[in-house]
């Protein structure tokens, strides 16, 4: 559906004005809030006097302070991200129970959404808005959190002697802990807010239905997912590829007709290309995100309704088993591999 491209399209867009609207401010808050206490502190303690606020008070209210702003930044990025994630799993979910409403023209030609896109998009911004709110807000919470620990973390590393390696792994298993923590929150959060857009159901019932999802068939939905990442991932690669190659032919053009002074030109060749990756990949990577929630609201809708997804269409539901009985039958192979024979064992209890 070229309209769901779209909405995902609008709402990186969206995303993207909030981060504008949000940057000033946090500059002007750490200018006047966070730099204006250290200041006062280190004159305090220049002068010999009593400081207003330990340093240790000082950290706390400098990291309270980025976790608002943080958290204001993540909450208002994911809610644009979730009404997008929202939007397409509704359209699928039509797609999958009202195959009608598919079929019907569509209004605006021009932004190419249809009515089952139109609808979607309308129920995510109204009756599904307040759980998409609550949603990633959840997970605004973990990012922001996870985000302030670390900057602690690193800054009270910068201000101290270089630790032993001792510590250097605590540090190591601290940030895999947090960074687990975050990936299982933005997972979580990914599924319950396709049933949101699928049943229209509240984000705490949509968690549970998560969890029921994931006692059901949770090896099932992972090996499908697990097929359908690294495709994504080649196809952002390869539309990385290309538009690398259309660069070095654009600046080879240019430079062929004596356009020197061209910014283009002017930049250095590995400067070029930094460019080039840094505008393509998230141009690329939101293109392809409606993808992602399409084949997580298919997967749920073959779990609890296999019966209406093999009427609407066969063949998908005969590929869907296709890759459930591969990732079951590589899984017994490498457990199968892992575990000794049978002859090898009995050697090993007879020595």
């Amino acid at each position: 559906m070229p309209g769901l491209i779209t909405v995902a399209y609008g709402s990186a867009l969206a995303a993207t004005c909030w981060f504008l609207l949000w940057l000033p401010f946090a500059v002007y808050v750490i200018q006047h809030v966070v730099e204006h206490l250290w200041d006062d502190f280190y004159q305090q303690w220049g002068e010999g006097a009593e400081a207003r606020y330990t340093s240790g008070e000082v950290t706390a209210i400098c990291a309270a302070v980025y976790f608002l702003l943080l958290l204001s930044l993540y909450w208002g990025q994911n809610v644009c991200k979730g009404v997008s994630d929202v939007t397409a799993a509704g359209a699928i979910g039509a797609w999958v129970f009202v195959p009608e409403t598919v079929a019907a023209p569509a209004p605006c030609v021009g932004l190419l959404l249809k009515p089952v896109v139109s609808n979607a998009l309308l129920r995510a911004m109204t009756t599904c808005f307040g759980s998409i709110c609550f949603g990633t807000l959840v997970v605004a919470v973990v990012q922001a959190l996870v985000a302030t620990l670390k900057q602690l973390k690193y800054r009270r590393m910068s201000n101290c002697v270089p630790l032993g390696l001792p510590l250097k792994l605590v540090n190591c298993c601290v940030d895999c802990v947090l960074d687990a923590i975050k990936r299982a929150a933005e997972a979580f959060n990914e599924w319950a807010l396709v049933y949101t857009g699928l049943y229209g159901r509240s984000f705490l019932a949509s968690g549970r239905a998560v969890i029921g999802l994931v006692k059901k068939a949770g090896m099932d939905v992972a090996a499908n997912i697990l097929l359908v990442s690294p495709v994504v991932w080649l196809a952002t690669a390869g539309c990385l590829l290309v538009t690398l190659a259309m660069c070095a032919a654009l600046a080879a053009a240019l430079g062929h007709h004596g356009q020197t002074q061209a910014i283009w030109v002017m930049l250095p060749l590995p400067r070029r290309y930094a460019l080039a990756a840094a505008l393509a990949v998230p141009v690329v990577s939101v293109g392809l995100s409606p993808l992602l929630t399409s084949t997580r609201t298919l997967l749920i809708c073959y779990a609890e309704a296999d019966h209406v997804l093999r009427r609407r269409d066969p063949e998908l539901v005969e590929r869907i088993e296709g890759a459930r009985d591969l990732g079951r039958r590589k899984g017994r192979e490498a457990r199968s591999a892992r575990e000794p024979s049978a002859p090898t064992a009995q050697a090993v209890v007879c020595v």
